[in-house]
């Protein structure tokens, strides 16, 4: 979903506008490890959606996704590592927001949402993941996408197979879903701590502002923003921040964030103030 507010806060000799969305997000590294010209031990041998849509406007849908990692390696010894969803444009492949991730492990507990189908073995095993399909998007109709899946065997073969993989199966689904037609809050913007009102630059460098912000929006989330600083004859400089899932567990890019990334508390925003820049520029 994209969707901008413009919020506007007074500080000192400057205004600040800020513009918060579930903006689209980058793609994810599009890369995998094996040797150089060499067929890579481990594998996904299967990957589907028991569904090929859903009605999520009731906001309690789910959907299955079922995947399945092999290994030809005879010292493997069990599946590890983390399946990512996102929002998807269908027309141009792009991805939209953060992504939904679930941790899975042979050896070890998988996530609750995660379980193991029987007959799992180190050369072949397959999970399936119950989904909880979010109730809104930015039109009647969200389609997503299987944008990544990572693995390792325990021998230490690994994978990460994006879209150019992914895309030999049926990765995608459709949601009917409930339009956002709200906005993301601005509860709270300042300058940071420790951050002065007046800043100095030395010569031929530039200097910086550090803003802080509260926003929360209880329905698409918020996946990013922009902050615009204007100075006098209308000159602006821009900071944003954008959230995302940083591979250990936790969803990074702007102070503390709650797990459906319907809030974010304390982020961080520093806009540069280009160099030589008149006083009160």
């Amino acid at each position: 979903m994209i969707r901008l507010r413009r919020l506007l806060a007074s500080m000192t000799a400057a205004g600040v506008a800020c513009m918060l969305s579930t903006a689209p997000g980058a793609a994810a590294a599009q890369h995998y490890t094996g040797a150089p010209g060499a067929a890579a031990a481990m594998s996904v041998s299967a990957l589907s959606f028991n569904a090929k849509s859903v009605d999520a406007t009731s906001g309690s849908a789910t959907i299955e996704l079922n995947w399945t990692m092999t290994s030809s390696n005879p010292n493997a010894s069990g599946y590890g590592g983390d399946i990512h969803i996102r929002r998807m444009n269908p027309k141009t492949g792009a991805y939209i927001g953060t992504e939904l991730v679930a941790d899975f492990d042979s050896q070890g507990s998988p996530s609750g949402d995660v379980t193991i189908m029987p007959g799992a073995t180190p050369a072949s095993t397959t999970y399936t993941w119950t989904v909880a399909v979010p109730q809104y998007g930015a039109t009647t109709k969200t389609t997503w996408a299987v944008s990544e899946i990572e693995g390792r065997d325990g021998s230490g073969d690994s994978i990460d197979w994006t879209a150019p993989q992914l895309s030999a199966f049926a990765r995608t689904f459709t949601a009917r879903t409930t339009v956002d037609q709200g906005f993301p809050s601005l509860d709270q913007i300042a300058l940071a701590q420790g951050t002065q009102a007046t800043v100095y630059e030395a010569p031929g460098q530039a200097a910086a502002l550090r803003y802080q912000l509260d926003s929360q929006e209880n329905k698409s989330g918020v996946y990013g923003g922009t902050v615009v600083v204007t100075g006098s004859g209308g000159r602006t400089a821009r900071g944003s921040f954008a959230i995302g899932w940083d591979g250990n567990g936790n969803y990074q890019g702007c102070g503390n964030i709650d797990w459906l990334q319907r809030q974010v508390l304390d982020c961080a925003v520093t806009v540069s103030l280009p160099a030589g820049r008149l006083a009160g520029g």
